[in-house]
């Protein structure tokens, strides 16, 4: 330790966290790396068990067919807009007269995904509507009527 240079001097603290230059002094223990360092990858700095294959196994087990590894095949199905055609399950012949036509019963008629947001996307026009044409005076009016009834 050359007290007259007190920058070259190795610290001794394990907790450190100054540094300087390695062409200053290179005893001192280098922080960073600087123009000209050789390149260390980080290959090279891991130990061999790491670098190679760490776990194996067959893709397809031999009891795949009958176990949970199984191969998966895809089935298409046709594509069907309504959920049932009314003209094949309810003939014209077999419906009830009711109410002066010959409708059939649609119990089954909002379980299609599509008949389902083609309503939906009905009551949002309809209400987009009223909100359009809302007077909020004239709704308070007739509030405040009401209650005094």
């Amino acid at each position: 330790y050359n007290s007259s240079f007190p920058f070259l001097a190795v610290p001794n603290e394990m907790y450190s966290t100054k540094s300087i230059h390695k062409h200053i002094n290179p005893n001192y223990p280098q922080t960073y790396n600087s123009i000209g360092d050789p390149y260390k990858g980080s290959l090279e700095s891991l130990p061999d068990r790491w670098k190679q294959k760490q776990f194996v196994t067959q893709k397809f087990p031999k009891n795949a067919d009958n176990g949970f590894f199984v191969k998966q095949t895809y089935h298409p199905e046709p594509y069907i807009e309504i959920a049932e055609k009314y003209s094949q399950t309810q003939p014209l012949e077999k419906r009830k007269l009711g109410f002066g036509s010959h409708d059939a019963s649609k119990t089954g008629e909002f379980t299609c995904s599509k008949s389902t947001e083609r309503f939906r996307s009905l009551v949002k026009h309809e209400k987009r509507l009223m909100d359009k044409h809302r007077i909020q005076a004239k709704e308070k009016e007739l509030l405040e009527m009401m209650k005094r009834v």
